[in-house]
């Protein structure tokens, strides 16, 4: 069982940091193949039921690879999506659009 992570007793949202050109690899890291389905897959496995506020951020036109995964306690997506505002920003715009969007005052912030 996991237990949600809190920061002084409040709920934290999560931003997951999965966009980006990929100009090293000349292909998108999150839809990269894993054994259990893709890299932005197996991320969203190890941080499920530890939030309740998963934001994936995404570079403008981002294709998103299809990802099924559910809390286990409802039906609802275990994310949301959002966008940069202004492309070709970097990492610092997908984290500006995941703080704009999250439920939470405080937010934990990691990269796919």
């Amino acid at each position: 069982m996991r237990y949600p992570i809190r920061c002084a007793g409040r709920p934290v949202s999560l931003i997951l940091l999965a966009g980006g050109r990929s100009r090293r690899m000349k292909r998108d890291k999150a839809g990269l193949p894993m054994p259990e389905g893709t890299l932005l897959e197996r991320i969203l496995l190890q941080v499920e039921g530890y939030f309740d506020d998963i934001l994936i951020s995404l570079s403008p036109g981002q294709r998103l690879f299809v990802c099924k995964r559910k809390f286990p306690a409802g039906d609802r997506p275990a994310f949301r999506c959002v966008e940069d505002a202004v492309p070709g920003q970097g990492p610092m715009a997908g984290i500006l659009a995941g703080l704009k969007a999250a439920s939470h005052e405080v937010c934990a912030v990691i990269a796919c």
